[in-house]
């Protein structure tokens, strides 16, 4: 798969942010971040990348890994995007 979902993320993350931090993994080529009908974040986000690889390099780098003020999982997507 080319996209990981991230979870557990500080409500005051916005697309921009997530891709400044995932671009280090590789190309991002589209992100999801998941809103409440309100327009506030879910805490969640799916992101793809343009190759596996590089979604496989966002689990290893960026799992567990603290974003603000939050720890991060960040796992291959099961669901096609």
């Amino acid at each position: 798969t080319r996209s990981v979902f991230v979870a557990s993320l500080d409500y005051k993350v916005d697309e921009a942010k997530l891709k400044e931090v995932f671009k280090l993994a590789g190309h991002v080529s589209h992100i999801s971040l998941f809103r409440d009908p309100h327009g506030k974040s879910r805490g969640m986000a799916v992101v793809e990348f343009d190759t596996g690889l590089e979604a496989l390099n966002a689990v290893s780098m960026f799992h567990d890994q603290m974003l603000l003020d939050r720890a991060m999982t960040v796992r291959f997507d099961t669901k096609p995007v």
